[in-house]
């Protein structure tokens, strides 16, 4: 019993309310999630308590209007920061000096023909799904590592850039409606706050499957808890709810599409609701479809232990 309850803590399930898991039934996943009231209680009072997460609990107290894309537009990490916590999604273009950015598009250009990426057929439906840790130590990684580590300290945790995991993701689709894809509803990716980060090496128009996101809505209040409890009741009596933190919450701002110039560094709270933009129908020029990021996610640095070390 002790063995399980510690392994219980060391688990680094997205959401620590819950505790489940993600088979995959017929190609799809079929999420299996049990959640309970009392559990969520618990993690609720303690991220309220904790130090660096109390801000967010908080309901808005001024008129909200929404951003454009261009208000959302950073130059430095310190605007990034104040953006962050102001909107819940900012973005810095020319992210990288021109020499780093040139070795990340070799770095592309040599997964693209190597066979070193993995394709996930089935997951997501009539999309192609490439995911790649990178591990090599050069000087982009070390330089986007800093950036993660220093914003994560600012505004959420501390964390140390070795611990941070740096994935590549390619996505393509050519010639069919894209169907079956939980990350094109709108979602919130945890409950307590939390920070992901997207790179793009190529500019995103609105046809390359652009990350989206509604501004404020990473404020967690009343309506939001409300919102996501009833939804997780739901989603745990319905074990093919096609994504388990598709919360039914608005707060009357619309989403935002980040499309975004090539070599920009995309932040967001993604407690808050976002989504990718689904890919285009086919068009009559038999396109193919193709989004390349690098992506970090950082509740995967957090387990549940290592929030209750902070809370405590």
């Amino acid at each position: 019993m002790i063995r399980k309850f510690f392994y219980h803590l060391k688990d680094s399930t997205v959401i620590p309310e819950v505790h489940g898991h993600s088979p995959l039934f017929n190609g799809q996943k079929i999420y299996n999630y049990k959640y309970s009231i009392a559990r969520s209680n618990f993690w609720i009072f303690l991220a309220k308590h904790n130090k660096y997460y109390k801000r967010f609990y908080s309901e808005i107290n001024e008129k909200i209007v929404s951003p454009s894309l261009m208000d959302l537009k950073s130059e430095n990490l310190n605007e990034l920061c104040n953006k962050l916590d102001k909107f819940g999604v900012s973005y810095i273009p020319d992210f990288f000096p021109s020499s780093q950015y040139e070795d990340v598009l070799k770095e592309i250009h040599n997964e693209k023909k190597g066979d070193s990426s993995r394709p996930n057929d089935g997951l997501y439906g009539n999309v192609k799904y490439w995911n790649h840790f990178l591990k090599k130590d050069n000087s982009y990684l070390d330089n986007l590592k800093n950036s993660i580590s220093y914003i994560s300290e600012k505004l959420l945790f501390p964390i140390s850039k070795n611990r941070i995991r740096i994935n590549y993701s390619r996505l393509t689709k050519k010639d069919q409606i894209e169907d079956g894809d939980p990350n094109t509803i709108f979602h919130s990716d945890r409950f307590i706050p939390t920070l992901k980060f997207f790179y793009y090496p190529y500019a995103c128009n609105i046809d390359s499957a652009p990350f989206e996101f509604i501004p404020f809505s990473h404020y967690i209040n009343d309506s939001f808890i409300n919102s996501y409890k009833k939804y997780m009741l739901d989603v745990s009596k319905n074990l093919k709810a096609p994504n388990p933190c598709a919360i039914d919450y608005k707060n009357g701002i619309k989403p935002i599409s980040l499309t975004v110039p090539k070599n920009s560094l995309v932040a967001a709270y993604t407690n808050g609701m976002h989504r990718r933009r689904p890919f285009p129908q086919r068009d009559k020029n038999n396109s193919t479809f193709e989004r390349n990021t690098i992506v970090t996610l950082l509740y995967n640095q957090q387990t549940k232990l290592s929030f209750l070390k902070l809370s405590l």
